[in-house]
This record gives structure tokens, C-alpha cells and sequence, in this order.
């Protein structure tokens, strides 16, 4: 294979390396749950939803964030199916695919929609991210350093840092940064939905991000992204949460041949950013 077949193998395997992480399913149990999924193709919503009065009582929401982050730190294992719509200048851009973790940090991607699909990324107890894009290109491995810019999903989060801790972590950061947080006083019910949930808002200004969280576990259900202008930027969601199921650690294993692309020139290194 040449350095340009190879350069653009890469590129494709890296480049679909996207996790939403940026929502969670209904109850969060320790065996199977199953929950309505929501399509994400023709009808996510472009707005906020339309929430029920209760949930505009709302109060300083850094107490809340914290019992999130404790929360997040109460399981071993997970796995879930995540669907996220990102709304691109061009199109939107629709991702779905299966995300498992596991501690101290094991992460495991896998595309699963028409975006990408077949890629798969494993975060290692290396700390280093091993991926491989799907079918003709399913037996090149590339080797990347878990914080590269390429390791990001379509709104531009890092994988590495899609886990339910981290996105707690996440918002508790924002709100030391300055941004005002506020949550809903007490759960609401909410139209079409099987959970009563929180709803948990960050303001820049304008509304900057918009999470509903479960009211039993204190996760994520739904998570709406704004623009500083007040634009819908990116909506994603949960489905099929699954818990302590005594994941091995085999499963955080990619195998294929190995390509470093450090040993690429400059010019094609640059086609992979």
C-alpha cells in the first residue's frame, strides 16, 4: 500500500472515531433495561422541548451537578447505545453506535449507523487509543495518543472524555468557569417519556446547554448543545443502559496490523487532522 492509500485509510479510520456520550438512557439498573429509542434521522428536536410548568421552578444547580458526579462513580461497567444529531452548515450529521466503559477507564467505541459504519476505537489501560475503520479497512490499526484533536466526535468532544464521570466533571468545571447553572426544583414528567427527569440548564448569557437527567439515577437522559448565539448546535440521547455486567477486559482489545503515522510525511499527516 503507498503512503497516499495509506494516509487516506487512516484518515477514514480515525477520522470516524465519534462518541456522543453527551446523553443517558432511562433507569439505570444492574441488568438489562430496555427503553424507547428515538429516532434521530427526520425528527430530533431543533428546539427545546416543551417541559412541563414544574419545571421552571428553578434553583443554583452546583449541588445537583455534584450528586450527578457521585452518582456517575457508582458502577463498575456500563455499555449503552447512543444516537447524537449534530446540526452541520451543510446537513446535519446523524451518529449512532454502542459506547462501553469500564474502570479505572477502559473505553469502547463502535459505529453502528450508515455514519461510519464498522469503526471502532478502544481506550486502553496504556492510555492509548488503538482504532480501525470497518469493512475493507477493518485490518488497519492505527495507535493514537488518547487527547488527539482526531479522537473527537461530530460536535467536537473528546471520546476519552464521553464517560458519565467526566461529562459530570465536565459541568462542574463550567460552572467554577462562570457559567450560571440551574436545575428544575422537583422531577417532571414529560410527554412521550417513561422516566421522570430534572432539567438541568446552563446559561452563557443565553441558554448554552440543556441536559435532562434522570430523576432515579441522577444521569444524563438527554443532552442539547447550544451556539453562544443561542443556536441548536448538536442533540443527543441514550438507549438500552446497561450496568455492572462484569465486562472482561479483553473487550477493550482491537486486533489488526498496526500503522504509525508518525512515520507518514508532514503532508499526509496533515490529511488526518
Amino acid at each position: 500500500m503507498t503512503k497516499k492509500a495509506l494516509a487516506i485509510a487512516i484518515t477514514l479510520a480515525v477520522s470516524t472515531l465519534s462518541v456522543s456520550g453527551f446523553s443517558a438512557g432511562d433507569a439505570f439498573a444492574a441488568g438489562k433495561q430496555n427503553s424507547k429509542k428515538v429516532s434521530m434521522l427526520n425528527d430530533a428536536p431543533a428546539t427545546e422541548n416543551k417541559d412541563s410548568k414544574d419545571s421552571k421552578e428553578m434553583i443554583d444547580g452546583k449541588a445537583f451537578i455534584q450528586d450527578m458526579l457521585e452518582a456517575s462513580d457508582r458502577y463498575n461497567d456500563y455499555s449503552f447505545n447512543y444516537t447524537m444529531k449534530v446540526y452541520k452548515k451543510s446537513k446535519p450529521i446523524v451518529e449512532e453506535g454502542v459506547f462501553t466503559y469500564k474502570k479505572p477507564g477502559l473505553i469502547r467505541l463502535e459505529e453502528t449507523g450508515q455514519y461510519k459504519k464498522g469503526a471502532v476505537a478502544v481506550l486502553g489501560p496504556d492510555g492509548k487509543v488503538r482504532a480501525h475503520l470497518g469493512g475493507m479497512f477493518k485490518s488497519f490499526v492505527a495507535e493514537l495518543p488518547a487527547d488527539s484533536g482526531m479522537l473527537r466526535s461530530a460536535n467536537g468532544h473528546p471520546m476519552v472524555q464521553s464517560d458519565f464521570k467526566s461529562l459530570a466533571k465536565a459541568l462542574k468545571e463550567f460552572s467554577k468557569d462562570g457559567v450560571t447553572t440551574k436545575v428544575s426544583k422537583a422531577p417532571t414528567s414529560l410527554e412521550g417519556k417513561s422516566e421522570s427527569v430534572y432539567v438541568l440548564e446552563l446559561y452563557k448569557d443565553k441558554l448554552w446547554k440543556k441536559v435532562h437527567v434522570n430523576a432515579k439515577t441522577k444521569l444524563p437522559a438527554e443532552w442539547w448543545d447550544y451556539s453562544d448565539s443561542g443556536k441548536l448546535w448538536s442533540y443527543a440521547t441514550w438507549n438500552s443502559v446497561k450496568a455492572n455486567q462484569g465486562i472482561a477486559d479483553n473487550f477493550f482489545n482491537v486486533k489488526g496490523v498496526k500503522t504509525d503515522i508518525s512515520k507518514l510525511s508532514a503532508k499526509d499527516q496533515a490529511k488526518l487532522d
